[in-house]
């Protein structure tokens, strides 16, 4: 089977039609050529659509086959490497044209004699090579004629009709994911009962091990997966972490992983190389935390034996034991041996699916949603091929796939009776075989990509655009990168890919089956040269990955000439600052260049003759851009992440009028001169206005495919209405955000209107979803804001348009869940005009927002309007001359009022006493409740209180904060005893953050009874600088965290003696308290777990360093302690 994959796994038949039609255009073309040379490419056209269908008859007889005809793969080598010459000398004739519109001095030579054109670019050869091309073409189509005999009417006929049964439709929903499992009951409830196991019977350093133990393909992610989502589960551990480990183990890499699963903060920790920085790192993000770690696909290392791998991964995890008591690793693996190696005395070992389960798999992924009902004779025969499959539910789903399609009773009897149930490995196959030719060609093309490589989806599909496996049909005016969605789509159904959760963000993985079937299909055309494991490399690859210290093995490959990808990996032990230029210049026929993951700081000049190249991806480290670059004319991506080093791109940039994706940071996109060149971006753009040529509003009129957002700067230097109106703004009909920003300045009354005409000029498109307006210096608003042009707007921004009187009617826009308003200075009032015509204002509103309105006196609602129905958070801050609000809805639960003088004056509307409410409340009032604003059942929800800068006694109402469940003072005048009084008045409260209080000298003493005593588990007390006694602190018995920082006066006396005393405390932590020289004389609760003890007594901190002294023997009771 795998010889059979071999010969049709290049998917050939998309390609040549490709080429037959750029021939044809090629040879109808307006450009003058020589003489002969239009009807060589009709020839050529004509060569390439036999050579199509030949191609196309024998893939179909080949399938159909049991074992390979050696004279078809013979005559398939011979197709592929003439297609490949047929590529190259088309697209080098493309490369003319393009170049004859970038420079005028071509177009020029062009329009006068084919003479010309053979000086300017050398085309005795390129027309040579063309005449050569057809002859090679010749040999190949005449050679097929005894293949052709063999193609009887029955694969032409049913051969077809199978072939056309298995296609599909488009897909155009959801991503498919793993909505439901079937089975597994028992072990999913083994497993969480292993993880959740409180009384922690399994031995508790290191941290226990749990092990799912199975075949590949035969379900133990999915498990893993399911288990890890579990409420019980998540519950039950307060950190989580999901790292794939794969058959590569690299100790460095691999922590890095665990931290970013840990931190979840997507800080990158790629520039830390050092491990023993990395683990402490580690140890830090997972001090204090009952953590789950997963270990997705661990592999024994085959050059250890097993104590020394078990030392390996001792050294590697021994971070994780500064984790809390509870914690748990679960791994998953398909060798017995690594469950030894984590010395697991019970792994979980899983076998097949019950086959009443496998069937419930497979109907799923057959008939999706339809009712089975109807095809009862499809029902009998799917339990029959399930009964073949032996518990496999990769497997399952890829047969069930693959049949999808097709409702045939004749399809579902063929894959019943065909030979493929041995094992999974031969179903896959079956599953690739009955793919579409375009869909077979891009999931090959990802054997180039290293196991458990985790695909960006967008940059996957730029690759497949760049080899042109995306078939665009006649009339379809679908972006070409829309239509390679539906394909990768199409794989995701098919169980292709597999998505993997990262944070926010989604990325794709390939089973290791699915990698494995993906190899052997593309054996002869793919390949990877990593490590220190270095192999023989055919010429007939064309598509490699190879590891930065193996490049030099390269140079004397003489097979670099036909490569069409050249992926450079990482290697740690490597550094890689400049590829060589006799490498370079043999790359030529590159079509995917991707440096993404080296460290490379320059590039040389030589890469501006890679003509061929579609796709070029540089790393961070990049420094400076060859200016030939800008002679890449068919390049149609260039990537380089934000965070570059990069001093600017080259001159000429506009020449790339290819170019569709320029992933750079936006800064540089705004210096390209004549932008207006690059008509095929689809990205984001920030464009600069200059009063010169080249910078001009209307170099924006013809970019008409961009999707991401539009940055327009400098907006000052338009000369008015008609010069703006030529950027066609409302023609971007895919840009989804628009920023219109002037530059600061005051302006005169003059330009004052002009800008107002700007603004006006600069109109977006309907389908715009968020609006930036930034230092607008007109007095009015646009028309277009008044008409129903934002109906689909989302967020809105207007930010320091100071002389803007009045709102414009923004409550009627009907989509509007976001408004920011800061700075308008003009503004002296809100009204009706504010809210439009409708009954109801702001339908859809969220998130209100109003900052520095130094005018802003009165807000009032309209006699018949309903407002902000929707609203939830409400924000209003510098606005010291406010003293009327219009009545909110009952679904604001989170208010923040900040330096706003007057807020006595002001008043939300109640909420009704039968509702239960909860509520959030932020504040630099002088008071800590202001009384006027809120209304007692205001105060009676509220859960959470921030105050900042109070300096007044606090409100008597106090008391009724029922609910209040957190209160954080920050910066406020409150003394000791106003601190009494406000504590002993809350009934609920759990937490309490004291920070920069600087009259608060103690936690005071509260009279008996009080309810804080049992409510209160988290004390936070910060910058307190004459805080100087925590003696009181026993009365709170309920109290689990305590956290004392920064405070300056501190003592060892300071505590109770009989801290022990806290017999719930689990965690203390005395931070940079530099007068702190001693523990308590009791010591500490038996119930601490964590202690950390940082920046405190020199002396205190190396006696426990050190292990020694009396302090120690407090300390080593606790089982993390963390002193520095």
């Amino acid at each position: 089977m795998a010889e059979v994959l071999t010969v049709v796994g290049w998917a050939i038949s998309p390609l040549i039609k490709i080429l037959s039609d750029k021939a044809q255009s090629f040879a109808s073309d307006q450009y003058r050529w020589f003489k002969s040379t239009p009807a060589d490419l009709l020839r050529l056209s004509a060569s390439l659509s036999q050579l199509q269908a030949t191609a196309s008859a024998l893939s179909r007889r080949q399938r159909q086959r049991r074992s390979p005809d050696p004279h078809q793969s013979a005559w398939f080598s011979q197709l592929k490497d003439v297609i490949h010459e047929a590529e190259d000398v088309l697209d080098e004739f493309d490369y003319l044209i393009l170049l004859s519109d970038s420079d005028p001095k071509v177009t020029r030579f062009f329009s006068s004699s084919s003479k010309s054109v053979k000086r300017l670019i050398g085309s005795d050869e390129l027309l040579n090579r063309l005449k050569c091309l057809l002859k090679n073409i010749d040999d190949v189509n005449n050679s097929s004629q005894r293949l052709i005999q063999v193609v009887d009417a029955d694969s032409s006929g049913s051969g077809r009709e199978s072939e056309r049964s298995f296609c599909f439709s488009h897909v155009t929903g959801s991503v498919l994911t793993e909505d439901t499992v079937f089975g597994r009951e028992k072990e999913h409830a083994d497993i969480v009962a292993k993880l959740t196991d409180s009384a922690d019977r399994l031995c508790s350093r290191p941290v226990p091990v749990v092990a799912i133990v199975g075949d590949g393909g035969i379900g133990k992610t999915t498990l893993a997966q399911l288990v890890y989502n579990d409420p019980q589960v998540e519950q039950h551990f307060n950190l989580r972490m999901w790292v794939c480990v794969s058959d590569k183990f690299n100790e460095v890499n691999l922590t890095r992983e665990i931290i970013q699963a840990a931190t979840g903060s997507g800080e990158n920790y790629d520039s830390i190389v050092n491990f023993a920085k990395l683990q402490r790192i580690l140890q830090d993000s997972v001090a204090s935390k009952r953590f789950l770690l997963v270990l997705d696909d661990v592999w024994s290392d085959k050059e250890k034996n097993e104590w020394e791998s078990r030392e390996m991964w001792h050294k590697m995890l021994a971070p994780l034991q500064y984790g809390d008591q509870g914690s748990r690793i679960l791994v998953m693996t398909r060798m017995k041996l690594v469950s030894d190696i984590f010395s697991v005395r019970k792994p979980v070992f899983l076998t097949g699916l019950p086959e009443k389960d496998e069937w419930l798999l497979f109907k799923k992924s057959a008939f999706g949603d339809e009712n089975t009902d109807e095809y009862p004779h499809l029902q009998e025969i799917g339990k029959k091929i399930v009964a073949k499959l032996k518990g496999s539910p990769l497997a399952a789903k890829a047969i069930g796939g693959m049949l999808r399609g097709t409702r045939s009773t004749r399809d579902w009897n063929e894959v019943l009776d065909r030979d493929i149930y041995k094992d999974t490995a031969s179903a896959l196959v079956s599953s690739y075989l009955h793919l579409p030719e375009y869909l077979q060609c891009c999931f090959s093309f990802c054997s180039v990509f290293p196991r458990n490589w985790r695909f960006d989806a967008k940059e996957l599909i730029k690759m497949w655009m760049a080899h042109g496996f995306i078939q665009q049909e006649k009339g379809d005016d679908k972006r070409t990168e829309d239509l390679g969605k539906e394909y990768f789509n199409h794989l995701l159904a098919k169980s292709f890919f597999q998505p993997l959760k990262q944070g926010h963000r989604t990325c794709y993985v390939i089973h290791d089956l699915m990698h494995d079937l993906a190899k052997s299909v593309s054996v002869n055309n793919s390949a990877r040269l990593v490590g220190q494991k270095r192999k023989s490399l055919s010429c007939t690859i064309h598509h490699l990955s190879v590891s930065s210290n193996n490049l030099a093995y390269l140079k004397n490959w003489p097979g670099l000439k036909n490569l069409r990808t050249l992926l450079i990996v990482e290697d740690h032990a490597f550094s890689l600052n400049r590829i060589q230029d006799d490498i370079m210049q043999e790359l030529n026929g590159l079509r995917v260049l991707d440096f993404s993951d080296s460290g490379m700081v320059e590039v040389p000049e030589s890469i501006g003759q890679l003509i061929h190249l579609r796709y070029l991806a540089f790393p961070d480290s990049l420094k400076r851009f060859p200016e030939s670059i800008s002679k890449l004319l068919h390049l149609q991506t260039l990537s380089i992440p934000k965070k570059t080093k990069l001093e600017k791109l080259p001159e000429g940039m506009c020449k790339l009028t290819n170019l569709r994706h320029l992933d750079v940071d936006l800064e540089h996109i705004a210096t390209i001169s004549s932008i207006h060149r690059l008509v095929n971006l689809q990205g984001s753009v920030e464009f600069r206005i200059k009063s010169e040529k080249g910078y001009m509003i209307e170099e924006l009129k013809d970019i008409k495919y961009l999707h991401g957002q539009l940055i327009i700067k400098n907006l000052e230097n338009v000369s008015g209405m008609e010069e703006a109106c030529k950027s066609e703004l409302s023609t971007k009909k895919y840009v989804k955000v628009v920023k219109l920003e002037w530059s600061s300045g005051g302006g005169t009354s003059i330009s004052n209107v002009v800008d107002a005409d700007v603004l006006q000029g600069v109109q977006p498109h309907e389908n715009l979803e968020e609006l930036h307006i930034i230092r607008y210096r007109g007095a009015t608003s646009p028309s277009w804001m008044e008409q129903k042009v934002l109906n689909h707007l989302k967020s809105l921004y207007l930010i320091n348009c100071r002389r803007w009187e009045a709102m414009p009617p923004l409550g009627q826009l009907p989509s509007l869940k976001l408004l920011h308003i800061k700075e308008a200075c003009a503004v002296r009032k809100i009204g009706p005009e504010f809210y439009g015509n409708f009954h109801v204002g702001f339908p859809s509103l969220q998130e209100l927002e109003l900052d520095d309105m130094p005018k802003w006196t009165k807000w009032y609602a309209g006699a018949n309007t309903h407002l902000f129905p929707r609203l939830k958070k409400l924000k209003i801050a510098n606005c010291p001359v406010l003293i009327e609000l219009p009545p909110f809805s009952l679904s604001v639960r989170k208010v923040s009022i900040e330096n706003t003088k007057r807020m006595s004056c002001l008043k939300l509307s109640p909420f009704p006493s039968s509702k239960s409410i909860n509520f959030s409340l932020e504040t630099s009032y002088t008071t800590i409740l202001p009384d006027s604003l809120l209304h007692q059942e205001h105060i009676q929800a509220i859960e959470f209180l921030n105050v900042k800068h109070c300096n007044e006694t606090f409100s008597k109402k106090l008391s009724l904060l029922v609910s209040l469940k957190r209160l954080r003072l920050c910066q406020c005048a409150v003394t000791d005893y106003q601190l009494k009084i406000c504590l002993e008045s809350l009934v609920s409260l759990s937490a309490l953050e004291i920070i920069g209080c600087s009259n608060v000298a103690s936690i005071p003493i509260l009279n008996e009874p009080n309810c804080l005593a049992t409510t209160l588990q988290e004390l936070h007390v910060q910058d307190c600088q004459i805080l100087s006694s925590l003696n009181f602190i026993t009365k709170f018995k309920s109290l689990r965290s305590l956290v004392v920082e920064r405070c300056e006066m501190l003592e060892s006396s300071s505590f109770p003696s009989n801290l022990s005393s806290l017999v719930y405390l689990s965690k203390l932590s005395i931070l940079y308290c530099p007068k702190f020289s001693s523990l308590p004389e009791a010591g500490l609760p038996v119930s601490l777990e964590l202690l950390h003890l940082i920046g405190c007594n020199q002396n205190l901190t190396k006696n426990l360093i050190e292990k020694r002294g009396i302090e120690w023997e407090k300390v080593s009771i606790v089982s993390k302690v963390v002193i520095r």
